[in-house]
């Protein structure tokens, strides 16, 4: 098999570096409702925490959580 160097083909964007949850967007004191398993939300806030520097808490809210940025 030959392969065939292309030059200037835009990369598609695998979406790895998008978030659905909105932490990169909060400011300090805004949060927003989750509803799903707790386990999902406390790695997807360790994750936010890692790329953003911020802190974010937990707690439950009916039937799901409420996550808010503190710091």
């Amino acid at each position: 098999m030959t392969y065939y160097i292309e030059k200037n083909i835009p990369r598609k964007s695998s979406g790895h570096n998008q978030s659905k949850y909105p932490f990169a967007k909060m400011e300090l004191g805004d949060s927003f409702f989750y509803e799903g398993e707790r386990s999902v939300i406390t790695s997807a806030a360790a994750h936010g925490t890692k790329k953003t520097g911020w802190k974010f808490s937990i707690s439950k809210e009916n039937n799901g959580f409420r996550v808010w940025r503190v710091e």
